[in-house]
């Protein structure tokens, strides 16, 4: 009992451990969040370290090192990828995003191993002791080599009340609100909360299956062991192309083969031969590693600069409910109908996200050597259905007499490719079709009327 109250205590702090987290990365910044979640780490090795000296008092030093953990896992990859989004662009975000997923897989499998050598040839106490001291360490790669920025932050480091652009006030850097934020974003956030959790979903019911099918079949713990390792191993080889794919195809239709893989995979275990097992393994392992860093990327590329971490924090909350769907639903099925019911579901659940992604999810930004030749900004483009149908979409920036005096800084700036971005619809050629866009001239970035117009053709 007591250490599922731990287990649970550490989740809950994953998932509401995101709403302080927006809130301290906005006023401090990403790298004062990956710092402070560095130091939640260290306090929780401590704790766990020191807890038997508490003696009747050491399951609440348990209870808050659990916590504490789980809150640094939200702060730590809030912070990472807030840092993400004012600092990269592009396929550079993919690639990283990619990197970082395959170094949590290298993460995931080297602890446990080098964990347990330490305990049983030093002492349980190692263990601790060696994750304070990568803490601290953290904390000081993190101030010599993170710059600092601010969670609102475009490339050039610039905050959105700095822009020329209309669309955004003075004030709206600085003054965000969760309840703000839902308002004018409800719509995105859903629809790439759906996309994300169902991620989350499938991935969660992979791991779950192995343990399930394996304890079904009578397998032994070794063939178990074996199967997620071979599972694990093509996860891993595959990360360094996810970040590829993502560049070279969007991040929408990378995830939709994900899912559309990971459906195959748990429809294949419907066969109940001998062999369907290690297709299944193979094949959500090649699904899983294509999409390495698919949630931190697209996270990073579609929150809005004005409110990125608020944004990124009410996603990553209502996301991560993906991964205790997945283990209620399997839970409830399997024992009250029957694990191939439950597998079935999960495959119908998989395909349902995928088209839902392909047809209402934006991709986020956009393919950079689409964009003449500049990386791209964090505005989310359109998704398969906003073009089903589509003709021609225009949008004529407002003069100096429209804005009326002392207003004119209103005006976008004078390069095309700012223009297009401040709209959201990007510099991309479709087909035959292609963007016009006016030059600026040479009398300091004013345009006549008829230069203003940028049209965009499908």
């Amino acid at each position: 009992d007591n250490l599922g109250l731990l287990v649970t205590i550490n989740g809950a702090g994953v998932a509401l451990g995101n709403l302080p987290a927006g809130m301290y990365t906005t006023r401090f910044g990403p790298r004062s969040a990956i710092q402070c979640s560095s130091w939640m780490f260290f306090v929780a090795a401590l704790l766990t370290a020191s807890a038997d000296s508490f003696e009747e008092y050491r399951f609440y030093a348990y209870l808050l090192a659990f916590l504490l953990t789980g809150l640094a896992d939200s702060f730590g990859v809030l912070g990472r990828q807030v840092f993400m989004g004012c600092t990269t662009r592009g396929s550079l975000t993919n690639y990283a995003s990619s990197t970082q997923g395959g170094v949590a897989r290298v993460a995931a499998t080297v602890a446990p191993v080098l964990g347990g050598a330490m305990a049983q040839h030093f002492g349980t106490i190692s263990v601790y002791a060696l994750q304070s001291l990568m803490a601290v360490a953290c904390v000081v790669a993190a101030g010599m080599l993170m710059p600092r920025v601010h969670s609102a932050q475009d490339l050039a480091g610039k905050l959105p009340s700095q822009t020329k652009s209309p669309k955004v006030l003075p004030s709206q850097a600085y003054e965000v609100s969760y309840i703000a934020v839902l308002r004018k974003h409800w719509g995105l956030l859903a629809r790439a909360v759906v996309f994300v959790a169902g991620a989350f979903f499938v991935r969660r019911a992979r791991e779950l299956i192995f343990a399930l099918e394996g304890h079904a079949r009578s397998m032994s713990q070794g063939a178990v062991g074996t199967l997620a390792a071979v599972s694990s191993s093509v996860d891993f080889c595959l990360f360094p192309a996810a970040g590829w794919l993502m560049s070279e195809f969007g991040k929408t239709r990378v995830g939709g083969v994900f899912f559309f893989l990971m459906t195959c995979s748990f429809l294949v275990l419907q066969s109940r031969t001998s062999g369907d097992i290690w297709i299944f393994a193979i094949l959500s392992g090649i699904s899983n590693g294509i999409s390495s860093g698919l949630a931190l990327s697209f996270g990073a590329q579609l929150a809005p600069p004005e409110c990125r971490s608020h944004f990124l924090a009410i996603f990553r909350l209502l996301a991560r409910c993906g991964d205790p769907s997945a283990s209620e639903l399997i839970g409830v099925v399997s024992s009250t109908g029957s694990l191939a019911l439950a597998e079935l579901l999960v495959a119908m659940v998989s395909l349902a996200v995928a088209f839902f992604g392909m047809l209402f999810v934006p991709e986020p930004g956009a393919n950079s050597k689409h964009v003449a030749g500049k990386e791209s900004s964090n505005t989310p483009q359109r998704s398969c259905w906003h073009l089903i149908g589509a003709s021609r979409h225009s949008y004529t920036a407002p003069t100096e007499q429209q804005l009326g005096e002392g207003e004119t800084d209103r005006i976008p700036s004078n390069t095309a490719s700012n223009t297009v971005s401040d709209i959201g619809v990007g510099a991309t050629k479709i087909g035959a079709g292609s963007t016009e866009a006016s030059t600026p001239n040479d009398d300091g970035g004013k345009r006549n009327p008829d230069e203003r117009t940028l049209r965009f053709h499908t």
